[in-house]
């Protein structure tokens, strides 16, 4: 019984530090726990993380490593096939019987031949570099039972597989490639890129584990389409009796068979590609021209042009890098549906933006964030140093500090590219890019605590070493005693207004008059803390919001707008893709692509461009934004047989009120606009059902409550985010305002039209 529970709390404890890990890359654990704190005389416990317990993938701990043996087939002149030896799963020696192709570059194993059909289990192929031969399988329709070809520590130029269903896998663990084309497939701890190609073009049935996509921008003499990954669906191409495609009338190519996408996984895979010019050969460059550069489309993009796709999966993955990092969008053809990014990080090396703006809106993206410290892929001791592996995906030098039992040390790592800094000194070559640097750490240290301490408020624990089985206590940091961390003006045309940031990452912006427009030429003062900043309140006084004033704030998610704010210049909140939450007026103008990129608002409050403002150069935030969500204009919900898309007005025949339609996405939600019936009161809930369906409400309208004269008490229940001004105008007889949000503080009602003689409670 003893060791029975022994046991059991052995494998608690590994839970629990497993549990606690995945907090942290989930994104579930709060501001303080992003270090695990134990308590020890005042010290604090050195948990493991995630990142210890599942190393982020880089160029140490992925692709092939050591000696490789040419790949060197024998060709049997009585058969008329080549050979080579193999071993299956109980090491025993197997021979595949190969044909040359008539390329002299591929090699097919054959599964129509007698000895390869005997073959069964897996077949192993370890330590081979195959140069620019490929091996490929054919005929797999003869195979009789499920077949695995797994290679071990191979190294390949161009791989592909049979695209159909087939009982034949591939599998490749710690192998390194320049592209894999094909189907039923699995990778772990990969490497891909060196070419300026798409890495990786999967079809169906494949598995990507722990793999990394980098070094694919070298220079060409012609524009070139590279992504880290490419889904673009499969058909057969027409071909005439000569092998030639066939084309139409317009000179494009024909397909037939068209194989649907299907079964396409990702988990914990990192890309680094931003787009560089790289080895610029003169040989390639023409007289008086200009030299071509090969260009990133995205880091992951979905473009089925073939055929259908669905059930295609990525999750805890690193992107940087691509015009844009991510793109998902049915092409000419399929469609798509049952597509996800779930918890990605976001690095600054993009050229244009984080999302395709014209995402297809069946993809769901969960939890995605900015890459906001360094992170270490490998941590490994050679003759005593120990060696760490850090990178910097940020817009700004980064501050690394490693304590361990014999001291500590203190590493600046240089600023990762972004579309700015590309293609300028320092920059010209994937090797000058600040990816997985090695720092040597002396001593012949027991254990090493990495934490990003480039900001004393924001500390974070990033790999923990530890060569020893005891418990690793260390002395806790002292946060900065200064409140500020960055003020000064920011008007525009010396207007007067002012800002201050605080150690908890909130910007205040106060004064009056217009803020100042920002562009390359002249970034935020508080550019340097865009990755922390986390809230923005703009004071009464302050008229304007300035363009590009909070770009690249990845990390902001609220955003609290005074009554005197009456204008939101262009891409003032560009790529703020955690923004969820922001009060804008009715009468505030908003200029077009103020929101471009922000994209977790615009999954949060329906916003996109409404077909009843498509020619409008300015929009009304409400309904008209224009981000990265596009909604579909056809999208409709069905009530009394009617047609209900965003902007309908529908009428609640129980209470009286009208509101009207702001999302019909899941989670369908409203704007209360009108209280018709004359009770004495009101109550705004958070969710109602109409006609069998059920809502949530949001938002209450600037005329909501005037045409009820007679309204004695408004209680406003959960679930409602915002409240036009003007909303309590002419409500002459109202006596008391309930309010069940903090956030509806009394004088953020008093700048709704609420009357002072108004009572005015909180309620739980």
């Amino acid at each position: 019984m003893k060791k029975k529970n022994k046991k059991l709390r052995k494998i608690s404890s590994i839970m629990a530090v497993i549990y606690s890990a995945t907090l942290l890359w989930t994104g579930q654990a709060s501001k303080n726990e992003k270090v695990i704190y134990g308590a020890d005389e005042g010290k604090i416990k050195i948990e493991y993380q995630q990142q210890d317990i599942n190393e982020i993938p880089d160029k140490y701990n992925t692709g092939t490593k050591g000696k490789l043996n040419k790949f060197n087939p024998v060709f049997n002149s009585a058969i008329n096939y080549y050979t080579i030896t193999a071993k299956n799963s109980k090491d025993e020696d197997v021979t595949l019987y190969l044909k040359l192709s008539g390329d002299e570059v591929t090699y097919y194993v054959d599964f129509s031949y007698a000895e390869n059909k005997k073959l069964s289990g897996e077949i192993i192929l370890s330590n081979i570099d195959f140069g620019e031969c490929s091996l490929k399988p054919n005929k797999e329709d003869n195979i009789t039972d499920n077949i695995s070809l797994v290679y071990k520590n191979c190294r390949f130029e161009y791989v592909s597989t049979s695209y159909p269903d087939s009982k034949l896998k591939s599998k490749f663990y710690n192998c390194s490639f320049y592209n894999f084309k094909g189907s039923n497939a699995y990778f772990e701890r990969c490497a891909f890129g060196g070419k300026p190609n798409d890495a990786l073009n999967p079809f169906r049935n494949v598995e990507v584990k722990d793999c990394y996509f980098s070094n694919m921008n070298h220079y060409l003499p012609k524009d070139t389409h590279v992504d880290g990954t490419q889904i673009y669906g499969y058909a057969e191409l027409i071909r005439d009796e000569n092998g030639d495609p066939i084309l139409d009338a317009k000179g494009k190519r024909q397909y037939i068979n068209p194989l649907d996408a299907k079964n396409i996984k990702f988990d914990n895979c990192r890309y680094e590609i931003p787009n560089i010019v790289y080895e610029i050969r003169p040989e390639d460059i023409v007289k008086d021209e200009e030299p071509k550069v090969a260009t990133i489309n995205a880091c992951l993009m979905v473009q089925l042009e073939y055929s259908a796709g669905y059930d295609i999966h990525f999750s805890n993955c690193i992107l940087n890098g691509g015009g844009y990092t991510i793109y998902s969008h049915a092409g000419r053809i399929g469609t798509l549906s049952d597509i996800s990014f779930d918890n990605i990080k976001v690095g600054a090396g993009r050229s244009y933006g984080v999302i395709y703006p014209d995402i297809d809106p069946d993809t769901k993206i969960n939890n995605l964030n900015a890459t906001d410290s360094l992170y270490i892929g490998s941590a490994f001791k050679e003759n005593g140093i120990l060696k760490l592996s850090v990178t910097n995906d940020t817009a700004r030098d980064r501050k690394l500090k490693v304590i361990t039992d014999k001291g500590e040390n203190i590493f600046t790592i240089k600023a990762g590219p972004t579309d700015k800094t590309l293609n300028t000194p320092g920059y010209e070559t994937f090797d000058n890019m600040p990816f997985d640097i090695l720092k040597q750490v002396p001593g012949d240290p027991k254990y090493a605590v990495c934490f990003d301490v480039t900001d004393p408020n924001n500390i974070k624990q990033i790999r923990f070493f530890n060569e020893t089985k005891e418990e690793v206590y260390i002395d806790k940091f002292n946060s900065s005693e200064d409140n500020v961390l960055l003020s000064g003006k920011c008007g525009f045309k010396n207007a007067d207004v002012s800002f201050t940031l605080t150690n908890d990452y909130v910007l205040t912006i106060y004064g009056n008059g217009d803020m100042d427009n920002y562009h390359s030429g002249n970034i935020p003062p508080w550019w340097g803390y865009r990755d922390f900043i986390k809230k923005v309140v703009i004071e009464d006084g302050v008229t304007c919001v300035g363009a590009f004033s909070f770009w690249d704030c990845f990390a902001l998610e609220e955003v609290v707008l005074a009554d005197s704010v009456k204008q939101i210049n262009g891409k003032a909140f560009k790529n703020c893709i955690t923004l969820s939450e922001i009060n804008i007026a009715d009468d505030v103008k908003v200029i077009e692509e103020a929101f471009v990129g922000a994209f977790k608002y615009a999954v949060a409050n329906g916003l996109y461009q409404n077909e009843e403002n498509n020619n409008t150069s300015d929009s009304k935030a409400s309904n008209t934004v224009k981000n990265n969500t596009s909604v579909d204009k056809k999208d409709t919900i069905k009530i009394n047989k009617k047609q209900i898309k965003v902007g309908s007005i529908i009428k609640d025949k129980k209470t009286g009120f009208v509101y009207k339609v702001t999302s019909v996405k899941k989670g369908y939600k409203l704007k209360l606009i009108k209280c018709t019936k004359k009770s004495k009161i009101i109550k705004v809930k958070g969710k109602v059902k109409i006609d069998g369906v059920n809502f949530k409400v949001t938002s209450i309208g600037k005329k909501a409550f005037r045409t009820n004269k007679n309204a004695k008490v408004i209680y406003i229940y959960k679930g409602i985010t915002n409240i036009s001004k003007g909303a309590f105008k002419k409500c002459k007889k109202l006596k008391k305002v309930v309010v069940k949000n903090k956030k509806f503080t009394k004088k953020y009602l008093r700048k709704r039209g609420l009357s002072k003689k108004v009572k005015y409670v909180i309620a739980k």
